[in-house]
């Protein structure tokens, strides 16, 4: 407020207006305080744990976070078939269905609707099924811990993984190591052809000593001898189980790896054990 005093104009604030621009100050202070607290919270408690999710919605922060898991599938292994994954898409849907918490995740993680799907989403569906089901979180107080096989950085390579994930979904990566595939069991139709340097021969007629094409780590093809014949029995294409023999090479490089198909002679393939 000013006031004339003589012929200079002087300004002179009243105690009143001092105390209203302190106070304005002091609300604002209090007002920027409480909106970093908010800012820099973590979470309920202040410990820094969220919100715990499901089961299956771990397991799909865990796969989003580190990569599909690398499993046995049932569908291939230990026997093929034409159109099998589609049959058992159809078979396990109304499994799926009933449990409303796994339906739940698998189609919120998808993007798919949520009311019934056409056969190209239940294969999708199955397919998720299958990853959740592979993948073990074994529990330990407030987090998970899993160890999964995931493909890693080449083109055929596998890497293993150690691991935890909080119940809120926060994925921790303990270790990553390269590794291999897992052992998975192969059936083999007795007159599967096995390819060889001298052509292909069937599988019962794989010999101790014999040599047969395998595939090194960097895809380079290479004559392995058998070291030995391991006596297997296999679900046969007509349903009947029958004897046969596994064509792998046991000298802990490359094994080769034959499944049966829809024909009397299955096509070979070179697999890293």
């Amino acid at each position: 407020m000013a006031h004339r005093f003589g012929s200079a104009p002087r300004y002179v604030e009243t105690s009143g207006d001092v105390m209203e621009g302190r106070g304005m100050r002091l609300k604002l202070a209090v007002v920027i305080a409480l909106i970093a607290c908010a800012c820099g919270s973590v979470g309920p408690g202040g410990g820094g744990i969220g919100s715990p999710l499901t089961l299956n919605q771990l397991k799909f922060k865990v796969i989003d976070a580190v990569g599909v898991p690398i499993f046995c599938d049932p569908d291939f292994y230990p026997i093929g078939r034409a159109g099998g994954e589609e049959a058992s898409a159809d078979t396990y849907y109304p499994q799926i269905r009933s449990d409303p918490e796994l339906y739940a995740a698998i189609v919120a993680h998808e993007h798919m609707p949520s009311g019934d799907l056409n056969e190209s989403q239940k294969l999708t569906l199955y397919r998720a099924f299958k990853h959740l089901r592979a993948l073990v979180l074994t529990k330990n107080g407030d987090t998970y811990t899993f160890e999964m096989r995931v493909k890693g950085q080449g083109a055929s390579a596998v890497d293993l993984v150690d691991g935890s994930v909080r119940v809120d979904g926060v994925v921790m990566i303990t270790t990553r190591n390269p590794s291999a595939m897992p052992p998975c069991p192969i059936c083999l139709a007795s007159a599967t052809l096995i390819a060889t340097p001298s052509g292909e021969v069937r599988v019962t007629d794989v010999r101790p000593g014999m040599l047969v094409w395998s595939i090194r780590a960097n895809g380079e093809r290479v004559a392995r001898a058998r070291r030995r014949l391991t006596a297997k029995r296999f679900l046969g294409i007509d349903n009947r189980w029958l004897p046969t023999k596994s064509a792998s090479i046991s000298n802990g490089s490359r094994t080769l790896e034959c499944r049966c198909s829809s024909s009397s002679a299955a096509s070979s393939s070179a697999s890293r054990r």
